[in-house]
């Protein structure tokens, strides 16, 4: 079934774009229809996540126990897990006809199941560089907009309030693209600004890559030293 939103997921989950693209044909024709779709929707991705991470199952392996597990809730966002919870919640609602179904919601849970956005975050260590009159380097928290999906930002540099730059060097800056998604570029820059404010894990303050970027590099490196493991668990507790 040819999908207008969901066609990006059939290389790698054929199943997933199917249910989706039944849903969106049954959104006026048959609104509980679709519902139950975007309901098995849901249920396909969360199982999906648990054998692509390996998660331990739920003793009741229900799509509400496996959404409220604490470690599938640990790496999930909370924005997606609400998401996933609309989907299930509205679709048993459709199951059991406890109310008429109006096309408004099947519409809505259509967009807000796809809604995600894909960025790349990188440092441009050979790029661009940028200078400023004076004896001090470009202020941190400088941002670039070079087009309406990528942008530089300068997560290190002088900091005004402390009146010091801790770095060694000319400041080099994050490329910021958005590679899937619709998205303010702007918006995405001050977020990723947010993650490289401090990182709570070794107390430093203002990095220059987002936390999670760096976290992310350190966990990898502890699972390619361990040749021997069969196994990985990507939550944060298990690193810190």
């Amino acid at each position: 079934m040819k999908s207008q939103n969901f066609e990006f997921l059939r290389h790698a989950f054929p199943e997933l774009a199917d249910l989706g693209g039944f849903a969106e044909r049954y959104v006026f024709a048959d609104p509980a229809s679709a519902l139950l779709k975007l309901r098995l929707f849901a249920e396909s991705m969360v199982s999906a996540i648990y054998s692509r991470h390996q998660l331990p199952r739920p003793y009741q392996f229900n799509l509400n126990d496996m959404l409220n597990d604490d470690m599938f809730v640990s790496m999930i966002p909370k924005p997606v897990c609400y998401k996933l919870h609309q989907l299930r919640i509205q679709g048993n609602k459709a199951a059991h006809g406890a109310d008429i179904v109006k096309p408004q919601i099947p519409a809505w849970l259509t967009q807000e199941g796809v809604k995600l956005v894909g960025i790349r975050v990188a440092q441009d260590r050979r790029g661009l560089k940028a200078y400023r009159a004076g004896t001090r380097p470009v202020v941190r928290g400088t941002f670039w907009k070079i087009s309406p999906r990528a942008a530089y930002l300068w997560a290190s540099g002088f900091k005004p309030a402390l009146r010091v730059y801790d770095g060694w060097d000319v400041p080099e800056p994050l490329r910021i693209e958005i590679q899937h998604g619709e998205a303010d570029i702007r918006q995405v820059a001050i977020d990723i600004f947010g993650l490289t404010k401090l990182n709570y894990n070794a107390c430093k303050l203002g990095e220059s890559q987002p936390v999670t970027v760096h976290f992310s590099d350190a966990v990898g490196e502890i699972l390619v030293a361990n040749q021997g493991a069969k196994h990985f668990l990507p939550n944060f507790k298990y690193y810190v």
